[in-house]
């Protein structure tokens, strides 16, 4: 997965436009999806933007979460689609239960549901059969199931 923080610069384009808190995703368009974030002084919540690695054009769409937060994770499914949860709100910064899909081909958000626990730090994986396992810094696991677009804890038994 790509992060903004880590890689500022990625193929020509700086996708750092004081932007804070998004985490851009490559597609297998070979285009990056970068969705989200405030700016520098958190008072406008970010369009999506395009950056398309084979043209070099980024494209501004008018595009913005369903439920706005940064500090988010984001993981590209195996529809098109990518899976947006966790991270902070704002303007009090409560961290987010709300997850939501962002779908590539119609540029809409769709949101899925809440997660189980709030993850503002975690790592994600997903399997061959596109399930997502989820754990954060808390040692909370939970398993996201992209056909029924839930989210379901998960205890050991289930790994």
């Amino acid at each position: 997965m790509f992060s903004a923080i880590n890689i500022p610069v990625f193929a020509g384009f700086h996708l750092v436009d004081k932007d804070f808190g998004c985490n851009p995703v490559l597609m297998d368009d070979y285009k990056i999806y970068d969705m989200g974030g405030w700016d520098s002084l958190k008072k406008t919540m970010n369009p999506v933007k395009i950056y398309d690695l084979k043209t070099k054009k980024k494209t501004v769409t008018n595009v913005v979460m369903s439920f706005p937060k940064y500090g988010y994770q984001s993981i590209k499914l195996n529809n098109n689609e990518i899976l947006l949860f966790g991270g902070l709100g704002h303007p009090k910064d409560s961290t987010i239960y709300k997850a939501e899909i962002f779908n590539i081909n119609s540029k809409n958000f769709i949101p899925v549901g809440n997660t189980n626990f709030q993850h503002s730090a975690c790592d994600v994986i997903k399997f061959d059969n596109g399930y997502i396992l989820i754990v954060d810094a808390m040692k909370n696991i939970e398993i996201y199931n992209p056909v029924t677009k839930t989210f379901q804890i998960a205890g050991k038994e289930s790994l």
